[in-house]
């Protein structure tokens, strides 16, 4: 499909918000009252509401005016330097803030957006680029590592990939390059409408409408014209988390070498196919699916070279006997109530989980111990 200013009205005050569909119904229900509750207060201020990434799929309610994704997109416009005789490809969903955000650049600088509205197919994505002479498209890490497992050359007329969403292993970047992709390293969030920087390496840049800085515990400070009004809470109320402009993010950050260096989230914080969550929660969630078997559960999240991280379940077996039907059923109750990218992909059973002196695990200690587990794999992950 093709479409330049369509299909956001840029220029309409109407409110909207864009949910994605993989939400379970119940929780969509709750999201959909505290945002109409909210826009009833504030009618027609041509404002978009978006949910971050959480754990089951409800996450945060961010809500931007057209204006704040206007404001990313002329900065990201300028640095690119678009021309109405581009082209974008757009891969990801509206819902997602890295496919609304190629609408509004198309809208200022005049150029057409071809959607893939197909599920996601690598062989697809590069179709579409030869096809339609494609200049820009942005992916996340998984789906870059697909399109590279393809080991097709790039298209002499795209002029960048652009990279977000997540983390990206060395050994990744450099089948890029081999392969000759032009890639650009973006960083930013639902939050910020998209990218605040722009680079062609993976360290931060800010464009020409954010600024950043580090706070004394290390984390990232972002004050930008795209950064958001703030939460919408439960009761329809919003809590605005800025101080002076001036929002503090999960992330930490060193400036090194004249650079500002992404040292990611806490270790608690995960990151799958370009969907975040913590494992606290995650682990909450485990602890109701699993409160019947007699054995401790902890989840653990395993490196993986396609989708950066995945979901495995250990548990303290202390070399007594475990039922597998009875872990399924655990397995089973858990998954249907997370995301698809959080399901549990396999499991093991482990002699003890180490704990410090507060009884916590020790993920250091577990990933070492973890190297010589023999995991079983969970059907349909």
């Amino acid at each position: 499909m093709e479409s330049s200013h369509l299909p956001i009205n840029w220029e309409s005050r109407e409110n909207i918000y864009l949910l994605n569909s993989r939400i379970p119904v119940a929780e969509k229900v709750e999201i959909e009252n505290k945002i109409k509750k909210y826009f009833s207060l504030h009618p027609d201020e041509g404002l978009i509401a978006l949910q971050t990434s959480g754990t089951t799929g409800a996450g945060k309610t961010v809500v931007h005016s057209r204006q704040n994704f206007l404001s990313a997109a002329a900065a990201v416009n300028n640095y690119l330097k678009v021309s109405k005789e581009d082209k974008w490809l757009r891969a990801l969903p509206l819902f997602h803030v890295g496919g609304l955000s190629i609408e509004a650049r198309a809208y200022l600088s005049g150029s057409k957006v071809i959607v893939s509205e197909e599920a996601w197919d690598p062989k697809v994505f590069i179709k579409l680029l030869v096809q339609n002479k494609i200049q820009w498209a942005s992916l996340v890490p998984t789906q870059l590592h697909d399109v590279l497992e393809l080991g097709e050359k790039p298209p002499q007329y795209l002029k960048a990939l652009i990279l977000g969403g997540g983390f990206v292993s060395e050994g990744l970047r450099k089948k890029a390059v081999l392969q000759g992709w032009p890639l650009l390293w973006s960083f930013g969030m639902t939050e910020t409408a998209a990218m605040i920087s722009l680079a062609k390496e993976p360290v931060i840049e800010p464009l020409e409408h954010s600024e950043i800085k580090i706070e004394t515990d290390g984390y990232l400070s972002i004050k930008s014209a795209s950064l958001f009004h703030g939460y919408i809470k439960a009761d329809g109320t919003l809590d605005n988390p800025k101080i002076n402009g001036w929002w503090t993010t999960g992330d930490q950050v060193k400036f090194e070498n004249k650079k500002w260096i992404l040292l990611g989230r806490g270790a608690d914080y995960i990151k799958i196919s370009g969907e975040g969550a913590y494992l606290q929660d995650l682990q909450s969630v485990l602890d109701e699916a699993g409160r019947d078997l007699k054995f401790p559960l902890t989840l653990y999240a395993q490196p993986d070279e396609r989708r950066g991280q995945r979901i495995v379940l250990l548990i303290e077996t202390k070399k007594n006997t475990i039922n597998p039907s009875e872990v399924e059923r655990v397995v089973s109750k858990f998954n249907a109530n997370v995301l698809p990218v959080f399901k549990i992909t396999s499991w093991a059973g482990i002699s003890f989980l180490p704990r410090n002196e507060m009884g916590k695990i020790n993920r250091q200690e577990l990933s070492d111990m973890i190297t010589t587990v023999t995991f079983v794999s969970v059907g349909g992950t």
